[in-house]
């Protein structure tokens, strides 16, 4: 974000993934992320679901970096969740 800014040119973004961390397979989870709430997307993936702190701490530096911008800047958010596993019924942490 640091080198859009730089730029002075337009831009538009969108958010995506930020509710999640990606590992591989379950087993392979280190465990330190075991209590975490996990969610076996395929065999070769597992994701696991950030917390409500965390995504704040998140928005926290999103809306920094577009405060330090003096040129235009768009962000665009979904409006049901930035990821499968943020649509209501899938996984809630």
């Amino acid at each position: 974000m640091d080198a859009i800014i730089r730029s002075k040119v337009p831009c538009v973004m969108s958010l995506s993934a930020l509710d999640m961390l990606n590992f591989g397979r379950k087993e392979t989870v280190s465990e330190q992320w075991r209590d975490c709430l996990l969610h076996v997307h395929n065999s070769e993936v597992t994701l696991m679901r950030t917390k409500i702190e965390e995504n704040r701490k998140f928005a926290a530096f999103i809306a920094k970096k577009f405060n330090e911008s003096i040129d235009y800047l768009t962000l665009l958010l979904t409006e049901k969740g930035v990821s499968v596993i943020d649509v209501t019924g899938i996984c809630r942490g």
